[in-house]
């Protein structure tokens, strides 16, 4: 089954991302996942009837990576190094650099994107791997400014394809959204115990007046 398209902005580029709170995890014998878009960086839920996911026990990104290289700037505190990026998400990145610092290491990182003059700052970002030439960041604390500028550049960089196009696109995107489905279904419900508790809402048969 292809994967569900954001009802944000309308790609079919999202991934399953882990459940959150009992509530989804309720929903999944419904069939209900969460996923994340990969451009946009919504979190929403959709159905996927028939479709079981395997549970990984290692805790899976939540956010693909994308194999770009731009120019980079990582500080520690105690000196700066430059590299480029080898992949990049919205929530993480792998920088090839000499001297990486090792695992655990606070961090702050520059991200000079293409057709961008200032650079995207990630104020706080944790080393969670290192080996000889290059360090697999994650992005814990970015400005408002930075991460809807890093956000435009992935949504840009993963494409336009698959996103629905004109007013019927849309009509079709958020007609088979998780929300408009459990409010007909509510609406749904009101009606059959309105019918079934309301003599006034009786259905008479032959004709005969109730």
């Amino acid at each position: 089954m292809s994967a569900p398209r954001c009802p944000k902005c309308g790609r079919n580029q999202t991934r399953r991302t882990a459940r959150a709170g009992a509530v989804e995890r309720l929903l999944t014998a419904l069939y209900v996942y969460p996923f994340h878009c990969q451009g946009c960086g919504r979190r929403f839920r959709a159905m996927q009837w028939g479709v079981r996911y395997v549970r990984h026990p290692v805790e899976q990104r939540e956010f693909e990576r994308v194999a770009v290289k731009v120019p980079a700037i990582m500080d520690d505190g105690h000196a700066r190094r430059e590299g480029q990026t080898l992949n990049l998400s919205l929530d993480g990145c792998a920088i090839e650099i000499d001297a990486p610092p090792p695992p655990d290491t606070a961090v702050r990182v520059e991200l000079h994107l293409p057709h961008d003059r200032r650079p995207v700052l990630v104020a706080s970002a944790v080393v969670r791997a290192a080996r000889e030439g290059a360090a697999g960041l994650h992005f814990v604390r970015m400005a408002a400014d930075d991460r809807e500028r890093l956000r435009r550049f992935m949504s840009e960089l993963l494409g336009q394809r698959g996103a629905p196009a004109g007013r019927w696109g849309l009509a079709l995107r958020y007609g088979l959204s998780l929300n408009v489905w459990l409010a007909g279904l509510f609406v749904l419900l009101v009606v059959v115990v309105l019918f079934a508790l309301s003599p006034r809402f009786s259905i008479c048969r032959w004709g005969i007046d109730c």
